[in-house]
């Protein structure tokens, strides 16, 4: 049976006691109650439901029995008896450590020789803590596995590899983590938040980001000046910072609230709106905290800290990481490194490793 944090509890019904329990949500959110007049009765109908629940997901078994399949087979079989933000972050775990990895092979061929080798390499990349969370992980996916009539290694004594250098840092996010990261980062309402979404947008540094002016947006041109270099600001950048500056300006205004809506729908509006509020106040620093201060570095690290655990990506991130992702996904993407050096401020000899 899938852990549960519900319990099983004695209930009354038409003047009768029963044992009750309350069965994991299903896809849609439905939820089921088990009764039973005994304790070893309902035992028996939880494990039942949990075997139906699995026999259900065998009906789309992959052709190809990889890991990664079976890992997606996993991840089915947990939707709803975990929170949505714990999943979210195993599934991203899993996908940039073992999808397309030298373990990503038919699970039947798997050894505890090759998972030594995964694990070795694993240490270059991850943190300690962050290899103990995929190994329990990876056990899981195994006993689904298992349930399936595949024999694969047995984990469940297997100890991981001594931890390496706990120092050892990550090199740079995947853009596909920098979106991650992003995507969090808009969820938590918190205008400490600011500047670290700011940061992902444009590439600069956070230290840089609590420096920037009202006057240093130009959004008809679509860039901001930071080290008197011009930043370019995406659409996406734009759009964000024209709905959170309504909010900024009438922060803890209540009687606002209703005029703040419309000018979320109406765009024109907003755009004439925020062009005027900056205008009024040029020199006062945009990114700020409630009280109108600079967010501290520690702070923001802290929150940063907080957000990274939500979305399963190594503990080793850092707010210096992020300018160093960027810069990377702009040389991925095809912009040249002399346009980066402009863009930031670095000296023409500066080299980006």
């Amino acid at each position: 049976m899938s852990k549960s944090n519900r319990k099983i509890r004695k209930v009354e019904l038409d003047g009768r006691e029963y044992y009750g329990y309350e069965l994991d949500k299903a896809v849609y959110g439905i939820r089921k109650r088990l009764y039973a007049e005994t304790e070893e009765e309902l035992q028996q109908k939880i494990r039942q439901a949990d075997n139906d629940r699995f026999q259900s997901l065998l009906n789309g078994l992959p052709s190809k029995p990889t890991l990664k399949n079976y890992a997606e087979l996993y991840f089915k079989y947990n939707i709803g008896t975990v929170s949505v933000t714990e999943l979210k972050a195993e599934i991203l775990l899993v996908k940039n450590a073992v999808y397309g990895s030298a373990i990503d092979i038919d699970v039947r061929n798997l050894t505890h020789e090759k998972l030594q080798e995964f694990y070795e390499t694993l240490s270059e990349k991850y943190h300690g803590d962050d290899i103990e969370r995929l190994h329990e992980i990876l056990k899981k996916i195994f006993v689904v596995a298992e349930r399936t009539g595949v024999n694969v290694p047995d984990l469940e004594n297997w100890q991981v590899p001594d931890k390496q250098d706990e120092k050892i840092q990550k090199d740079v996010l995947t853009e596909y983590e920098l979106k991650v990261l992003l995507d969090t980062c808009l969820t938590v309402h918190k205008q400490n938040m600011w500047g670290i979404i700011f940061s992902l947008y444009t590439g600069i540094k956070f230290s840089e980001v609590m420096k920037i002016r009202n006057s240093d947006f130009h959004f008809k041109e679509q860039f901001v000046l930071s080290k008197n270099c011009l930043v370019p600001m995406s659409d996406e950048c734009m759009n964000w910072l024209e709905q959170m500056i309504p909010e900024k300006a009438f922060s803890g205004q209540k009687n606002q609230k209703e005029y703040v809506t419309k000018l979320y729908n109406n765009p024109e509006q907003r755009k004439i709106f925020v062009k005027g509020w900056l205008e009024q106040n040029p020199d006062e620093l945009f990114f700020t905290n409630r009280n109108g201060n600079p967010v501290r570095y520690d702070t923001a690290t802290k929150l940063l800290r907080s957000v990274v655990s939500q979305c399963g990506l190594s503990k080793n991130i850092t707010l210096i990481l992020l300018h160093k992702s960027f810069i990377a996904k702009e040389i991925k993407n095809g912009v040249s490194k002399k346009e980066l050096r402009k863009r930031y401020g670095y000296c023409d000899g500066h080299r980006f490793s």
